[in-house]
């Protein structure tokens, strides 16, 4: 028995990182974010934003891991580390009082007082709560891009025509405890607080104790089941330089730097519209305890799409699924848009087709970039290559949606009033954003040849690929991430403080 749960900490660990703790903090954007504090959209994408780029560090991580072992280990201690930092984060949660809720609700009957506030400040008193989900997320990368590491270590051992099926078991494994988390979330997040309907008061502090007891059992059974070899100091000393040899010459070549390329223009391009958040909460009425429950059925579809790309799409032309599921998703969102949008209908039923859509739109690019990773990956680079695709994913994704709230405050959709009001030309403002929203996506089709067609030529790739010199562009390039960085941090908590919330570069109105 115990030799059979040798190594299945990558499952367990998946599960509770990618997918009960993600799905916890990201389930909870829309209760606390918009619902309880009211936060404005370019504050709630900023927070996202943030969230995004807290995962890019997951390429220095796995680097370290991937050159540098502790004690002769290159995971468990890693893994441990980033445990240790979500459990921190969350645990600091549990001990210190949540704000107040900007509406004030009438307890005898049950409902929210829309038109008296609170709690003004609401928005302004968060701040610590905001560091500390951030913190969490740096935690949440760097244990995933460990686990990330395990798994391309373990896929080595498949054969070419099964490749990729210890991938799509750990991503089931994460879509089974999104479906609990969603649960949770939905039931305990619907009190009137939330926007929900249920009449009870939700201790915020002990929510967050519970998840923290969850990470707690993820990493004692960690220390337990976490299958790896244990190098000799001797073999450390020179598995650590050959192992860096490999590192560099997976960044000098031409084949994964067109993957990352591929990724900096899918984040820049699919960037997220701020004008949801509002729509969810005016027109669409969402209410929590539903938005949960369609959740968990996207994940049972997704884990239903899994299933069926692993028996049926294994070995099918990475490009065309990126197009065709390009093309879905617009289809698909574009008719609830229109409709949620100009009244012709609005349901929260109807809206979350939207969320649907995306969620099968994300995971499936998400498991074809860990295809080629693999593909792309050899023994000693497992981490860095899937961890500095993500993190440059991240930074871009983060100024994307930094430069689209720029773009969208000329629109004016950040605040309520729009959306109270509901005249035709608010309608056709929102949607405007909308349709420059669906035309970068479109844009994205053309990236795809960046991308391998299958494993076979991603193998070809990997093996005749001639490893680029130190040219300009490779300089240029490590420069423009580093400033992507350090911009992106700006414009994203620019939005966070009262002062320079107004200023449009941080998608407010402009300040008076």
């Amino acid at each position: 028995m115990l030799e059979t749960l040798r190594g299945s900490s990558i499952y367990v660990g998946n599960a509770a990182l990618q997918g009960f703790s993600a799905s916890i903090m990201f389930g909870l954007s829309y209760p606390l974010f918009v619902q309880y504090l009211n936060l404005p959209a370019n504050q709630i994408g900023a927070i996202r934003s943030l969230l995004a780029l807290a995962w890019s560090p997951k390429s220095l991580i796995s680097f370290t891991s991937d050159a540098f072992s502790i004690c002769g280990l290159r995971r468990l201690p890693y893994l441990l580390m980033g445990l240790f930092i979500c459990i921190s984060a969350t645990l600091s949660m549990a001990v210190v009082a949540f704000p107040e809720p900007y509406q004030d609700v009438n307890w005898e009957n049950c409902t929210r007082i829309e038109t008296k506030v609170n709690n003004p400040n609401a928005r302004n008193e968060a701040g610590f709560y905001l560091a500390m989900i951030a913190l969490w997320r740096l935690g949440t990368a760097w244990a995933d891009c460990i686990i990330d590491a395990l798994i391309i270590e373990r896929s080595f051992l498949e054969n070419n025509s099964k490749r990729g099926t210890i991938l799509t078991i750990t991503k089931i494994f994460a879509s089974s405890a999104r479906i609990i988390a969603n649960l949770f979330t939905g039931l305990v997040f619907n009190s009137v607080l939330f926007g929900g309907r249920f009449c009870f008061k939700v201790d915020i502090n002990l929510c967050f104790l519970t998840f923290a007891i969850v990470l707690i059992l993820t990493a004692i059974y960690a220390i337990f089941f976490t299958n790896e070899k244990h190098f000799q100091k001797q073999e450390e000393t020179k598995k650590s330089s050959f192992n860096l040899e490999k590192i560099k010459s997976l960044l000098l070549s031409s084949h994964y730097q067109k993957l990352l390329l591929f990724g900096i223009l899918f984040a820049l391009l699919n960037f997220n519209n701020v004008a949801g958040y509002k729509i969810e909460k005016h027109w669409a009425k969402v209410e929590p305890l539903v938005k949960s429950i369609v959740s968990v059925i996207s994940i049972l579809l997704h884990i239903l799409g899994v299933t069926i790309f692993m028996k049926k799409f294994l070995n099918t032309n990475w490009r065309v699924l990126v197009v065709v599921t390009q093309l879905a998703v617009t289809v698909l969102e574009l008719p609830v848009v229109t409709m949620t949008v100009f009244n012709v209908m609005r349901s929260q039923y109807l809206w979350f087709l939207d969320d649907i859509a995306d969620g099968i739109i994300s995971h499936w690019i998400n498991l074809i970039i860990n295809l080629i990773t693999i593909e792309y990956a050899s023994p000693g680079t497992e981490g860095i290559c899937h961890a500095f695709f993500w993190s440059t994913y991240s930074i871009s994704y983060s100024l994307a949606n930094s430069i689209s709230n720029l773009m969208f405050s000329q629109f004016d959709i950040m605040e309520d009033y729009r959306y109270i009001n509901d005249s035709l030309n608010d309608r056709a403002v929102v949607y405007s954003s909308f349709i420059i929203t669906y035309t970068a996506r479109m844009v994205i089709i053309a990236a795809v040849f960046l991308l391998p067609k299958q494993k076979a030529h991603a193998q070809k790739l990997k093996k005749y690929d001639e490893k680029s010199k130190y040219k300009w562009y490779n300089v240029a390039f490590v420069i423009g991430i580093m400033v992507c960085f350090v911009l992106s941090i700006i414009l994203n908590l620019l939005p966070q403080f009262k002062s320079t919330r107004c200023l449009m570069i941080a998608g407010g109105p402009g300040c008076k």
